[in-house]
């Protein structure tokens, strides 16, 4: 491969010879397409001679022009891999509805009031009910009070009774926020 871009092929520190090799990217990542006598490895370093660092993170075979397999070696830049080794593992929650809750691993945990008073809101506007002004009001008055830690007494919020009672199914959704807010550090 006599087009491709010179690099020098470094394992533990040693350098085994410099490669010409072609790079490319596909929907698993940027990789490099080389030939060379040493087999490459995970854990590899390809070097240019401005001394920037490409470390093998993968390897994978691909079919050639001519039928033959050929290996290609997927990379991380310097920056990727420092990223990559400094990042806690990430844990995904599939939740539905998660209205005001605190969700987290236990190292990073979001707290998060204001994303399910607008999804109220925006099922509000959704159920397109008659009482839309109403009830956006009161979703932002108890907004304004999470937002401003403002002390809530007994009957803050009563002039919003009968609306509640009317529209029941926010009673769930404005309860966690309000628990939520009470129990948050």
């Amino acid at each position: 491969m006599e087009d491709g871009q010179k690099f020098n092929h470094y394992r533990n520190n040693k350098l085994l010879g410099t490669v010409s090799c072609i790079r490319g990217s596909d929907d698993k990542g940027r990789y490099f397409y080389y030939v060379s006598d040493n087999p490459v490895r995970v854990g590899d370093i390809f070097s240019t001679d401005s001394q920037i660092q490409y470390f093998v993170s993968d390897l994978d075979e691909v079919p050639d022009f001519d039928d033959e397999t050929k290996l290609v070696a997927y990379y991380l830049t310097e920056t990727e891999k420092k990223e990559k080794e400094s990042v806690q593992p990430n844990v995904s929650f599939q939740i539905e509805n998660v209205h005001s809750s605190v969700v987290g691993s236990g190292n990073h945990t979001t707290f998060n009031i204001n994303q399910g008073l607008d999804n109220i809101l925006s099922e509000i506007n959704r159920r397109d009910p008659v009482d839309r002004e109403q009830l956006n009001e009161m979703v932002n008055e108890l907004r304004t009070l999470i937002e401003n830690d403002t002390p809530v007494s007994q009957g803050t919020l009563s002039k919003f009774s009968d609306l509640l009672t009317k529209h029941a199914w926010l009673t769930g959704p404005l309860g966690q926020a309000l628990v939520s807010w009470a129990f948050r550090q």
